[in-house]
């Protein structure tokens, strides 16, 4: 398989061209493309064409420096949904023109975070944050509901981990596998980041970030996200009493941290009125934006649009009741809910609801407000039951499961039809329900590499398993296999599993 940039190819939603050139795609991938591109294919990979069209219109930051509109496409090959795609013509030279038509962005698990220590383009899961601990745990999937289980020293960085501080996970030197970094404890001037060097090992940097260190342990809420596009995750601020800027630490890739502090008007102020901060892709330019809801009294929805230097462009218009919604109990979910690549805002879960309202993002800080109908998944939301956003059928658009309520045996999703109504599945899933009202840890994540979002479980005390529910697409199948020591691991006093809704 070969992959191929075309020139003067163009994808909807992709707003320029660029010149060709062919790369081989390895026998066993070493770019996160070339992973997702195999997770992706549906054929013989003999017969396959990659393209990669670089453009500015794309939420994926996990392509970042390859390419940002991307489709695999193969004579006679059928391509997962959200990569439906007309081959009009190809050929593996340099050069070659393609005629494509493909939707602005891959599917919604390919754009999300994936929790991948082994860049093998399955979420693995991982633990820190126990005192006395020298080694950070990793189980590394297999994709068929058994890990690898490995605990390698980090040195000091265990020890960090279990201070308290914020433990955010993201990909902050671009090599497709998922880091760890550390902030927001008190006397502390720097920001530890484990490095994943695959096979469960970490190299550990701790580079100064001067002030930035002081502002995390202010109480700020502290943000992972690609803040300027460069294929890095950087680290964002907001929400401290009294500041007028939002703080951003650019990562070089080296453990080392460029330090942004620009005003952003109001914004920091409404940012620590208890509001909930929402980040997401709101223009769908690649870049983290950072968005607010939940406060009482407000109709509006404020947005901090990255301009990709520290700097902010800020908005605040209006959404009619759904800020008012917003302010009550209901959670808030973001998502790509009709797969336009920007980020839309979804609430579940208030009391008396009947309805999941959604505001979909028009990427100039406006929302378009739909409150469709559900039938009893909005009664069912506000059981208490964990709210997991995902694509739980691989067709681009994010989707809203439950699961963790005493007495069920489903797990009901309901899948995003795009226009804000969603239709409703509550098939069954055995014992993996009662698992989840144990009180585990709900992780999230495409754990097979099939493009649709699964659940594990993990946490709850005297387990030695690690039980799995596979997205079919239509319902789940479930395995639960051994795990040797992490599951008891995962129970330790203080621990975080990395990748857990909470």
């Amino acid at each position: 398989m070969r992959a191929v940039v075309v020139a003067g190819t163009r994808a909807t939603g992709c707003r320029r061209s660029i010149a060709a050139r062919k790369e081989p795609i390895n026998s066993r991938p070493s770019t996160l493309a070339d992973r997702r591109a195999r997770s992706m294919l549906r054929g013989p990979e003999s017969e396959a064409v990659m393209v990669f069209i670089h453009s500015g219109k794309s939420t994926n930051r996990r392509m970042g420096r390859l390419g940002l509109c991307a489709a695999l496409v193969a004579p006679g090959v059928a391509l997962a949904p959200a990569l439906e795609a007309e081959v009009e013509a190809a050929d593996n030279e340099p050069g070659a023109n393609l005629g494509l038509t493909a939707p602005n962005t891959p599917s919604a698990a390919a754009l999300a975070e994936l929790v991948d220590f082994n860049g093998d383009g399955r979420s693995d899961l991982a633990l820190t944050g126990t005192g006395g601990w020298v080694t950070v745990p990793v189980a590394l999937s297999a994709g068929d509901g058994t890990f690898t289980v490995l605990n390698e020293g980090v040195g000091d960085f265990a020890a960090w981990a279990a201070t308290g501080a914020r433990v955010l996970s993201g990909d902050f030197d671009g090599d497709g596998r998922t880091d760890i970094a550390l902030t927001g404890t008190s006397g502390w001037s720097t920001v530890p980041v484990a490095f994943a060097r695959g096979g469960g090992r970490f190299d550990i940097t701790n580079g100064s970030v001067g002030a930035f260190a002081n502002w995390a342990a202010t109480g700020a809420r502290a943000i992972s996200g690609d803040f300027n596009r460069d294929g890095r995750t950087d680290l964002a601020l907001t929400g401290t009493n009294g500041w007028s800027t939002l703080p951003v630490a650019f990562s070089r890739g080296d453990g080392t941290f460029d330090i942004s502090n620009q005003a952003v008007g109001d914004f920091a102020a409404w940012a620590a009125t208890g509001a909930t901060v929402v980040p997401g892709d709101f223009n769908r330019d690649g870049r983290m934006d950072l968005a607010l809801t939940g406060t009482h009294d407000w109709s509006t929805v404020p947005i901090a649009f990255s301009r990709g230097n520290g700097g902010f462009d800020i908005t605040n218009q209006g959404v009619g009741d759904f800020a008012a919604w917003a302010a009550t109990d209901a959670r808030v979910i973001p998502g790509d809910f009709n797969r336009d690549g920007r980020t839309d805002i979804a609430l579940v879960g208030g009391n008396g609801w009947s309805t999941v309202p959604v505001a979909f993002s028009r990427g100039n800080g406006a929302f378009d407000i739909t409150n469709s109908a559900v039938g009893d998944f909005a009664a069912w939301a506000a059981t208490g039951a964990e709210v997991v956003p995902g694509d739980f059928n691989g067709d681009g658009r994010t989707d809203i499961a439950l699961t963790g309520t005493s007495g069920w045996n489903t797990v009901p999703v309901a899948f995003s039809r795009g226009d804000g109504t969603f239709d409703v599945a509550n098939t069954g899933v055995g014992d993996f329900a009662a698992w989840a009202a144990t009180g585990a840890e709900v992780v999230p994540g495409d754990f097979n590499g099939d493009g649709r979002t699964d659940l594990a479980l993990t946490g709850t005390q005297g387990w030695s398993t690690l039980p799995v529910a596979f997205s079919t697409g239509t319902g789940f199948s479930v395995t639960n296999r051994p795990i040797t020591d992490f599951a008891t691991w995962s129970t330790a006093p203080g621990v975080k599993v990395i990748g857990a809704l909470r």
